[in-house]
């Protein structure tokens, strides 16, 4: 897990449950680190509880919409909250 100026996290999975790869890759077994992206988390609505403050952060960033998660718990966006 990284709590920065922004967020992500990975984990280590068995290769024969990534789907994502072709069969012949997952037939081979063993593990593979797996880069959640998790920042991202929250760009539809719905997925995560937001306030005020959160959506007026979101509307002056430079990407409004993008990257919910990581403008709610990163230490790039605490400035504006302070």
């Amino acid at each position: 897990v990284i709590l920065g100026t922004g967020t992500n996290a990975a984990y280590r999975e068995d290769i024969k449950r990534i789907t994502k790869l072709p069969k012949e890759m997952r037939k081979q077994g063993g593990e593979m680190v797996v880069n959640t992206e998790w920042g991202a988390y929250g760009s539809k609505p719905g997925q995560l509880p937001i306030n005020d403050v959160d959506r007026t952060i979101d509307a002056a960033s430079v990407n409004p919409g993008e990257q919910i998660l990581e403008k709610m718990i990163s230490g790039m966006y605490l400035g504006e909250m302070v």
